[in-house]
């Protein structure tokens, strides 16, 4: 599945599996608990390929952590 950030050509790895994540109840279509990060970007969406996202900004996985970047 390809990624949804703007100007990314990456694609969303399931071996990048983040546990525990959380993001936006009301926007996310499945309650896994878990999200994917993308190869090249590191933007976090959830299993059916929307992005995770919550008031802090957008999720990137950078350096084994979950950044929020942006509001």
């Amino acid at each position: 599945m390809k990624c949804t950030e703007k100007d990314c050509d990456g694609e969303i790895d399931r071996q990048l599996k983040v546990d525990e994540i959380t993001g936006c109840g009301g926007c996310c279509s499945t309650i896994e608990g878990h999200a994917y990060a993308c190869n090249r970007c590191g933007r976090l969406h959830w299993f059916d390929g929307w992005p995770v996202f919550n008031e802090n900004g957008k999720a990137f996985f950078v350096n084994k952590e979950v950044v929020y970047k942006g509001k």
